[in-house]
């Protein structure tokens, strides 16, 4: 069976580049993840993931542009005058993944349970997208608003089931086509990952 290798900098990128690929024919089974653990052992892997590709096998990158002035200018750095395999899809998040979720403006004010006129009109101009989400959860009186939000007096930078919980709209309620509506390097990722369709 033909496979797909998705390297991404985490669960939640690779809970969306996953509902992607499975709109263009890729079924889980196919999908082999490869998550790291932040940008840094991600660009460390990279070496690795071209050989993959060179085998003719398909590979995924996302990571989030973050700081960085543009994707072009992130990809050529990774690359350091590589060039990029045929077979590589290498997509970038602006600013971060988050975003992309906060694209599809109605789909995540349904699930919060809040107006869709609170969610940013257009999330990729935000400086942090992850902070946006957050606020946004703290206005939800939803069961799952709890397990997003940081707890009252907590150190950590996103609730003990951010993860999980957002992992579970992208899965289930998440509508790529509407948010690529107004996230363009969502709709730039949707292209690139189309024309690695499986046979």
């Amino acid at each position: 069976m033909k496979s797909v290798l998705l390297a991404t900098e985490d669960k939640l990128s690779h809970a969306i580049g996953a509902r992607l690929l499975r709109d263009y024919g890729w079924v889980p089974e196919q999908i082999v993840p490869v998550i790291c653990d932040g940008n840094t052992k991600f660009r460390s892997k990279l070496s690795a993931l071209m050989k993959s590709a060179a085998l003719n096998r398909p590979v995924v990158l996302i990571t989030d542009l973050d700081a960085k002035v543009c994707a072009p200018a992130l990809v050529s750095d990774w690359l350091e005058g590589k060039v990029l395999p045929e077979y590589v899809g290498f997509r970038v998040a602006v600013r971060e993944i988050e975003s992309w979720i906060l694209a599809d403006r109605q789909g995540f004010s349904d699930f919060l349970g809040i107006a869709e006129t609170l969610v940013p009109a257009r999330p990729e101009a935000l400086p942090n997208p992850k902070t946006s989400l957050l606020k946004l959860a703290e206005k939800s009186r939803a069961a799952v608003a709890k397990d997003i939000i940081i707890p009252a007096g907590a150190r950590q930078s996103k609730g003990i089931g951010y993860n999980r919980v957002l992992a579970s709209f992208i899965e289930t309620t998440w509508d790529p086509k509407a948010a690529s509506a107004v996230a363009p390097s969502l709709e730039r990722a949707r292209r690139r990952l189309g024309s690695l369709t499986p046979p």
